[in-house]
C-alpha cells in the first residue's frame, strides 16, 4: 500500500479551537455528572437497590450503544449547507440539558415503582439526546483539518478541556453536597438546573464557530449506507483493535468512576478526601491529555505508545490497592494518584487521537468517507463496556451485601476498595498488550500488514 499524506492545516486559530473544546467542558456538567453520581443517586437518594440499578443501567446501555450506529449514519449523510454535524450538534444542546433536569427529578411522595420508572424513562431520553449531541460532536475533529498534527493538537485539548471540566465540576459538586447530604433528591436537581444554565451556551459555541474543512462528494455519501460501514470497519484490523480497545476502556473508565464517591465514603471514610482526590487526579490528567501529542512521536507508532501507557497505567492502579489513603502512606497514596492519573489522561487522549486516522483509513479502501459512522462504532463498544463496566460494579456491591447509608463489612469495603484499583488495572494492562497489534501509522496511510 502506498503512503499517503493527507493534507491540511498545521494548526487551527485559537477562537475556533477554543470554540470545538467548549462543548467537552460543558458534558461534564450532564455526562460527566450523572457518570458520577447517578448511581449514588439512584441507591442513596432514590431507594433503588443496586440490583434493579444494574439491571436499567445494563438495559439503557445497550440501548444507547445501538443509537450510536444510526445517528452516526444519518449524519454522514445529512446535507445542509452548515455542513454535516453543526446542525445536530446546535439542535440538541438544549434537549440534553432539560434530560439531565429530569432525571434528578423525583418527588419523594412517589411510590418506589413509580420512582424507578420515571428514572428509567428519563435516563433513556437522556441517552437518546446525548448520542445526537456527541457522535456528530466526535466527528468534527476529523472534518475541521485534514493534517494529522492539527487533529492530534484538538482532540488533546478536546480531552483535557473535558477533564477540567470535570475537575469544577466534581469540586463544586462536592463542597455543594457536603453542605447539602447526598441522602435526598432534591439537592441533586436544583444542582443540575444549574448546570444546565451553564452548559447550554457552551454547547451552542462549538456549532457557531466552527466549520466543516472536508466534505465528501454528494455521491460518495449517498452510497455508503450503515451496512457499508459496518462491513468496510469490522473488515479492518486496525478498526477492531481499535474497538476492542475502546470496550475495555469504556469498562475501566466509568465503571471506575461510579465507584469514586463509594470509596471515600465508605472505605476512606471521609467524604472531604473525594476534592482532594478530584483535583490530584484531575490536574495530572490534564497534563497528560496535552503532552500525550508530544509523547506520540517518541515512539514508533501509536500502538507501541497506547500499549506502554495502559500497561504502566495499569501497573500503577494495582498498586494503589495496597495502600489506603490512612496517616503514614498519605503521601504514598496520593503519588500513585498522580501517576496513574497522568497515564490514564495520556493513555485516554491517544486513543481518540487515533480515530480520524481510522476514518481515513476506511476512505482509502473503500472510496467513501464515513466520519460520523467510525466514531459511531468505536463509541458503540466504548459504551457496552459502560454498561458491562457500571452495571457491574452494582452488580458486585449488592452480592457482597451493600447496604446504603451503613457501615458496611469487611468483605464490602474490600470489594470497593478492589473495584476501584484491581479490576481497572488488570484491564488497562489487557489494553496494552492488545495494541501491540496495532501498526496502523499516524502521518500515513501505510499499513504494513494490515488487512
Amino acid at each position: 500500500m502506498k503512503d499517503r499524506r493527507i493534507p491540511g492545516e498545521a494548526t487551527l486559530p485559537w477562537p475556533e479551537k477554543a470554540a470545538y473544546i467548549s462543548s467537552n467542558i460543558a458534558t461534564a456538567f450532564s455526562w460527566g455528572y450523572i457518570t458520577s453520581y447517578f448511581m449514588i443517586f439512584c441507591t442513596d437518594a432514590v431507594g433503588i437497590s443496586a440490583f434493579a440499578f444494574s439491571a436499567l443501567l445494563l438495559v439503557s446501555r445497550f440501548f444507547d450503544g445501538i443509537t450510536d450506529p444510526l445517528v452516526g449514519f444519518l449524519t454522514d449523510r445529512t446535507v445542509t449547507r452548515w455542513g454535516r454535524y453543526r446542525p445536530w450538534i446546535a439542535a440538541s444542546a438544549l434537549p440534553v440539558a432539560v434530560t439531565t433536569c429530569l432525571l434528578f427529578y423525583v418527588d419523594p411522595a412517589w411510590s418506589p415503582a413509580l420512582r424507578f420508572a420515571w428514572v428509567s424513562g428519563a435516563y433513556l431520553l437522556y441517552l437518546l439526546a446525548f448520542t445526537v449531541f456527541s457522535t456528530p460532536l466526535d466527528a468534527m475533529a476529523s472534518v475541521m483539518s485534514g493534517s494529522p498534527k492539527a487533529r492530534a493538537n484538538i482532540i488533546s485539548l478536546k480531552s483535557a478541556a473535558g477533564i477540567v471540566g470535570a475537575m469544577v465540576m466534581t469540586q463544586l459538586t462536592t463542597a455543594w453536597f457536603h453542605v447539602n447530604g447526598t441522602d435526598t433528591a432534591a439537592p441533586y436537581f436544583r444542582l443540575t438546573v444549574l448546570f444546565g444554565l451553564v452548559s447550554v451556551p457552551l454547547y451552542l459555541l462549538t456549532p457557531i464557530f466552527c466549520k466543516e474543512k472536508i466534505l465528501p462528494s454528494p455521491q460518495a455519501q449517498k452510497k455508503f449506507d450503515l451496512a457499508a460501514v459496518v462491513r468496510q470497519n469490522i473488515g479492518s484490523r486496525p478498526f477492531c483493535i481499535a474497538l476492542a480497545g475502546h470496550f475495555l476502556n469504556g469498562l475501566i473508565s466509568y465503571g471506575r468512576v461510579s465507584i469514586f464517591v463509594y470509596y471515600f465514603k465508605y472505605v476512606a471514610g471521609d467524604m472531604g478526601l473525594y476534592a482532594l482526590f478530584t483535583l490530584l487526579m484531575r490536574l495530572p490528567q490534564i497534563a497528560g491529555t496535552y503532552l500525550a501529542q508530544y509523547i506520540l512521536p517518541r515512539f514508533r507508532g501509536p500502538g507501541q505508545a497506547l500499549s506502554c501507557l495502559y500497561v504502566l497505567y495499569g501497573g500503577a492502579l494495582v498498586l494503589n490497592f495496597f495502600v489506603l489513603p490512612r496517616p503514614g502512606t498519605m503521601a504514598l497514596f496520593w503519588g500513585l494518584t498522580v501517576l496513574s492519573s497522568f497515564l490514564f489522561g495520556a493513555s485516554y487522549s491517544l486513543i481518540y487521537t487515533i480515530v480520524p486516522d481510522l476514518t481515513d483509513y476506511t476512505e482509502y479502501r473503500s472510496g467513501a468517507r464515513s466520519d460520523g459512522g467510525v466514531f459511531a462504532l468505536l463509541e458503540f463498544g466504548n459504551k457496552v463496556g459502560m454498561a458491562i463496566g457500571t452495571s457491574g460494579m452494582g452488580i458486585v456491591l449488592g452480592v457482597l451485601g451493600f447496604n446504603a447509608n451503613m457501615p458496611q463489612t469487611t468483605g464490602v469495603l474490600w470489594g470497593i476498595n478492589a473495584l476501584m484499583f484491581i479490576a481497572p488495572g488488570l484491564l488497562a494492562i489487557l489494553i496494552g498488550l492488545l495494541f501491540l497489534g496495532y501498526r496502523l501509522d499516524r502521518t500515513t496511510l501505510h499499513a504494513n500488514d494490515q488487512n
